[in-house]
């Protein structure tokens, strides 16, 4: 590390390792088709999605967790995480605890649990 004068004033180790593609590989997007309040309980939102393996891959079931996310405007106001085995190619319904409203902006990520939370796919939708 320099100071502005370029004078050395310290040194440091910086070690990294690159992306082990044997153990996670990068999943194409989920595709969200719809996201409604759930009829039980107007404090729930029900998700319908589906997740899309790469087609190097093609797997039948995934298993690991979908994370989602509510954005109005630029703040948080809704979080959570279903963790299960998940049939890829097809449309599957998942009720998440939060309220989602018109307008609010709905993040899905699909999440490797094997290997500590490992992001693996996201996909973005305006909730309408």
């Amino acid at each position: 590390t320099n100071e502005a004068g370029n004078n050395i004033v310290g040194t440091d180790v910086i070690s990294f390792t690159t992306f082990d593609a044997s153990v996670v590989h990068l999943w194409d997007s989920p595709e969200i088709s719809t996201v409604t309040p759930n009829t039980a309980d107007a404090t729930k939102t029900d998700i319908t999605f589906m997740l899309k393996d790469n087609p190097e891959y093609d797997n039948a079931s995934f298993t690991g967790a979908v994370m989602a996310v509510v954005l109005r405007g630029n703040q948080m106001v809704g979080f959570d995480i279903i963790a299960d085995t998940f049939t890829v190619g097809t449309s599957i319904t998942k009720t998440f605890g939060f309220a989602a409203g018109i307008g609010d902006t709905l993040q899905l990520i699909q999440m490797d649990t094997q290997n500590g939370l490992t992001p693996l796919a996201s996909a973005e939708n305006t909730v309408e």
